[in-house]
């Protein structure tokens, strides 16, 4: 009723968001959808391939996976919290699962306006994150821990 009488939204719209809108679309008209497309799919085959080399799994086939967001299975030896937070503070926002996958795979988004030196920042800093999950705490020698505490199950990372 209100949209049909007066020509408006009924509450205050998000500005920014229709902002957002108009200039992707800008730049997608002036660089045409079919290279938009294009740009897009090379994107994530860079991005895949540079993370199966690190060892990661996807949830899905490559001929399944959408070009605009990969779903990544979360590595061993590390929570996605940890993931998320170490990652944060390289200043990358990856996404949690949702329902069933909460905390089993977490979501990278590649659609937008990424350079080629962002891409290649977060997985150099994926890699960092990854790796460091895996390496042992470097112990001083002084330090002898209780023979029953040390066990084949106790293993000690950063």
């Amino acid at each position: 009723f209100f949209s049909t009488h007066y020509n408006q939204t009924p509450n205050t719209p998000a500005v920014q968001t229709f902002i957002a809108l108009n200039q992707a679309l800008s730049d997608i008209i002036r660089e045409g959808v079919d290279k938009r497309v294009q740009k897009v799919a090379n994107r994530a085959r860079i991005l895949r391939r540079d993370m199966e080399k690190m060892g990661l799994k996807f949830l899905l086939d490559s001929k399944d996976m959408s070009n605009v967001l990969t779903t990544v299975m979360t590595p061993e030896g590390i929570t996605i919290e940890e993931l998320k937070k170490k990652l944060k503070e390289k200043n990358i926002v990856v996404y949690d699962g949702k329902g069933d996958f909460k905390g089993k795979v977490f979501q990278v988004g590649n659609i937008g306006n990424l350079k080629r030196f962002e891409i290649k920042y977060f997985l150099k800093s994926l890699k960092e994150v990854v790796e460091s999950a895996h390496k042992p705490v470097m112990i001083r020698k002084s330090y002898q821990p209780s023979s029953s505490w040390l066990s084949p199950k106790h293993y000690i990372y950063e």
